[in-house]
């Protein structure tokens, strides 16, 4: 048995009896929708968690294919619309006998202006975002976007070296490391870093920004 700490949960996340779940908190806001979340742990390999889920979600919902499936590394992320509803399951693999991750309930009736903040990071064409995450701090709004595309690290480096500095952003680092580049630039209270690294496709490019109210 397994009982909630929270009454008001919306949609109850299906899951199976042997996964340990946490309440992390009422509302985090992911990809620019507020979302509750829960953390899990079970004592299995990822593929279990990820074939419930696939039995569970096969089929077409409302027009949708029944599930959508992601892999950006460590994470395996499969996820569903339901109603208004959009449920996304993030796992990783522990050890071999050792999942854990984070069930998350996204209501989309409040997506908010939130969603307008990815339309304004950088990106080169045919760029796919993976990710969007926004953090708040006291006095502070952090933003992590995860991006992928076709192109080199270097191109990559140079298209966002020549946005940012065209633009008056100050350059705080520009490094290459194996596979990879770190930049950081700022302008008045706002700062941007960003890691672009290799990916089997082409970079993946990890932007976040933070600024100060």
């Amino acid at each position: 048995g397994y009982s909630r700490a929270s009454s008001e949960t919306i949609v109850d996340f299906p899951a199976p009896d042997w996964l340990t779940r946490t309440a992390v908190a009422e509302k985090m806001i992911i990809h620019g929708i507020p979302s509750q979340v829960e953390y899990f742990e079970a004592e299995r390999d990822v593929d279990e968690v990820l074939e419930f889920y696939r039995r569970r979600w096969q089929g077409n919902y409302a027009g949708h294919a029944g599930y959508r499936e992601a892999h950006v590394e460590p994470w395996h992320v499969i996820s569903r619309l339901e109603q208004r509803h959009l449920l996304t399951v993030q796992v990783r693999r522990q050890s071999a006998l050792h999942a854990d991750g984070y069930l998350a309930i996204a209501d989309l009736d409040e997506i908010g202006t939130e969603q307008s903040a990815v339309e304004d990071i950088p990106k080169m064409a045919g760029t796919k975002v993976l990710n969007h995450n926004t953090s708040f701090d006291p006095g502070k709004k952090g933003e992590v976007v995860m991006l992928a595309n076709k192109f080199s690290v270097d191109t990559n480096g140079s298209f966002y070296r020549d946005y940012y500095r065209d633009r008056g952003w100050a350059t705080l680092q520009d490094q290459e490391l194996s596979d990879a580049r770190a930049m950081a630039f700022r302008r008045y209270g706002s700062e941007v870093r960003l890691v672009v690294k290799k990916s089997d496709m082409g970079a993946v490019v990890v932007i976040n920004r933070v600024n100060s109210d």
